[in-house]
């Protein structure tokens, strides 16, 4: 937290409390900092609260501190301000010695009868003017006889900048509901295909929902409110009638500012006024998905679309500099891209053609679960390694506790304005760390043609800020999952990493490749598979290959993929990436049908056997295959009847067979994704 110095010793704004707890307080104080930095004030935060020593701010609060919008004001240090506000008295460490605090007005926040009591401010005995702000109806009622009240209750102030737009998804998708939950209590009967709702347990209580991926501990996780309200489209709380808890009031009064629905019961009408849908709990989501499909916003019986202005926070008309306080320079704060999945490059061959579009000014650091450490950094990233899951025989449950702790490190030394993930699982334990942090915005980068098999994390798409879906070729069949969800997706064209102007010519290639460039040239590339699959194929398809007397066989390897698939006599081994920029050396391939190899070889135009994947874990590669193979672009095979390799190796031997195909595959071509996909994201970082 930055210190003060005794030339910081003034403030306009001085808010005290305690400051490490998450959840509906921190909010409540992060709207008030936005409230008075907007009047130009300079704000202090001062923790003063009775929690264990060493916690850290709640993620709301540490967000304005990092952020430039409030100050952190250290213990011990003689400070004086216009106005300090103390949030709930009552629950301060009766030990803490604050009278080097002063201010011209005072006004301690009520939150129950216990924060009335004279002794609970009188540390605070140098201030003129006094007042207490019940936050409710409700607490004004418990207030004594004698005590000096605010005209109005004190709410969560108005804020004129909203928070940031449900831009992800559309109005054919199933906005999602927001369920605020204590215990494990059912929510309604709901139909998924036309809604989603998620149980958001305030208090990490086990919700039935939770073996389903649709329950959100919020106390658990630390969640910041505000991302709730930026991923949630409406709310719904219902709480027992005789629970004393008021529940989450700030985020309910921010969620009506901002137009989301609301559905509370009807006996919370008196404590929190007009705004809310009031109704029973099985008309719920019923009425949110009404409210959201008219824009009716969070209008209730009376008709009103927002709660009233409070009237109880002052004005305070600072001399602070003009300026937002989170206004940081977009260049100035970095992204980092993770990379998901611990075999293969193709998660990491995606996310590099990403970045390396990305404007100049900038800043790029990765994060790799895979082990292409070195083929990230060869094009000048840093690259931290986070080894996954299978690769250290964890415990899935704890090892996403322990990712959790190592995104929230990176978050906390790099500090990055946004966060783009690569892989087939959105993992819980990196979904849990960004949204925590509401300075963070958080995008995957999900290919389609998902095979048949259910992600566990899909739903965790509620956290994304953004989703962008590598293209296919036009016209390509997808029964995968994400072809469900394609609308919340940004669908961009076929992701490469290197373009035609960067392909070495033949010669080049070839001279960097010890070939001869004017003897044909093959290079094969059987992708992922288990290695004693790998080697099988190969050793069938160099059988075939090894009878052309004047072919030259290539088999490629990739740096840092371990174990190796074996040597075979005769054969030229290529290990390096990319290895993209050397095809024109070859005069056909022989490849799997994953995404990157595959759209490298359909976008520059080289003649291609492809001889896809069939495991049910992989995206549909056959499917992929078949499609390119019916528009004459390329050749399909199954590993498991290799009889017509023959007949297509002869084929491509001819330059008639290898034009017809490159001319397909030129008819076919795209624009390279991979620059639409840094644009959307430099918008989301800035």
């Amino acid at each position: 937290m930055p210190r003060a110095n005794a030339r910081d010793a003034r403030y306009d704004v001085i808010i005290a409390g305690d400051l490490t707890t998450p959840g509906d307080r921190s909010l409540r104080i992060a709207l008030e900092v936005e409230h008075y930095r907007a009047q130009c004030a300079k704000v202090g935060l001062f923790h003063a609260g009775s929690k264990q020593p060493g916690r850290p701010l709640a993620a709301e609060l540490a967000a304005c501190v990092r952020r430039g919008g409030a100050i952190g004001m250290v213990a011990g240090a003689t400070a004086s301000c216009r106005l300090l506000i103390i949030h709930a008295p009552s629950e301060l460490d009766p030990d803490a010695d604050l009278s080097y605090l002063s201010a011209g007005k005072l006004i301690t926040v009520v939150y129950q009868q216990a924060d009335y009591a004279p002794d609970s401010v009188r540390k605070w005995a140098r201030c003129d003017v006094q007042h207490c702000a019940p936050v409710s109806r409700t607490v004004r009622r418990l207030a004594p006889s004698g005590v000096m009240l605010t005209r109005g209750s004190w709410t969560p102030p108005v804020v004129v900048r909203p928070a940031a737009s449900l831009s992800h998804r559309t109005a054919r998708h199933p906005l999602a509901i927001g369920w605020l939950t204590r215990g494990s209590a059912a929510l309604p009967a709901f139909d998924a295909t036309e809604r989603e709702v998620f149980a958001i347990s305030l208090d990490g209580s086990r919700h039935p929902l939770v073996d389903e991926g649709r329950v959100i501990d919020v106390d658990g996780w630390n969640v910041a409110p505000s991302r709730l309200l930026e991923r949630f489209a409406a709310f719904a709380f219902f709480p027992d009638e005789d629970d004393p808890d008021p529940g989450p009031e700030a985020l309910i009064a921010r969620a009506i500012d901002l137009g989301r629905p609301v559905a509370l019961p009807s006996h919370l009408e008196a404590r929190v006024g007009p705004g809310p849908i009031y109704c029973a709990q099985e008309e719920a989501i019923t009425r949110l998905t009404g409210a959201m499909t008219s824009n009716a916003g969070g209008a209730g019986a009376d008709g009103s679309s927002a709660r009233p202005t409070s009237r109880a926070l002052p004005v305070v008309r600072g001399s602070y500099p003009e300026r937002s306080g989170d206004a940081v320079e977009a260049d100035g704060r970095p992204v980092l891209f993770v990379v998901g999945g611990s075999t293969g490059i193709g998660h990491t061959t995606r996310l590099l053609a990403i970045a390396r579009r990305m404007r100049p000014g900038i800043p790029v650091i990765f994060a790799c679960q895979a082990h292409t450490l070195s083929a990230i950094e060869k094009f000048g990233y840093v690259a931290e390694h986070i080894p996954s899951a299978s690769y250290i025989g964890a415990e899935l449950d704890r090892w996403n506790d322990w990712l959790r702790q190592r995104i929230d490190q990176l978050l906390d030394e790099h500090d990055p304005s946004l966060v783009v993930f690569d892989g087939n699982h959105l993992y819980p334990g990196l979904a849990r760390s960004i949204a925590s942090r509401p300075d963070c915005r958080l995008a995957w980068v999900r290919r389609g043609l998902w095979g048949k098999t259910q992600s566990p994390y899909i739903a965790n798409t509620v956290w994304c800020d953004l989703v962008i879906e590598p293209g296919e070729l036009p016209g390509q069949p997808d029964e995968g999952i994400t072809a469900l969800r394609k609308v919340e997706a940004l669908g961009v064209d076929p992701i490469r990493l290197v373009d035609h102007t960067e392909l070495l010519s033949r010669a080049d290639a070839c001279a960097a490749l010890g070939l001869d460039p004017k003897a044909p040239a093959v290079i094969l590339q059987l992708g992922a598979n288990s290695v004693g699959e790998t080697v099988s194929i190969l050793r069938r398809v160099l059988d075939e290959l090894q009878k052309q007397p004047k072919l030259q066989i290539c088999v490629a390897e990739f740096d840092g993929l371990e174990p190796e698939i074996g040597y075979f006599p005769g054969v030229i081994y290529v290990r390096g990436f990319p290895l993209s920029q050397y095809l024109r050396a070859f005069d056909f391939a022989i490849s799997a049908a994953g995404y990157n190899t595959f759209h490298e070889a359909i976008g520059l135009n080289l003649p291609t056997i492809f001889i896809p994947n069939r495991d049910p874990t992989m995206d549909d590669q056959a499917g992929r295959a078949t499609f390119a193979q019916d528009r004459g672009a390329a050749f399909e095979i199954d590993a498991d009847d290799l009889s017509d390799l023959p007949n297509l190796v002869h084929l491509l031997l001819e330059p008639k067979g290898r034009n017809f195909l490159s001319q397909n595959c030129q008819s076919l071509r795209r624009p390279n994704g991979a620059i639409e996909a840094a644009r959307a994201l430099e918008r989301l970082a800035s």
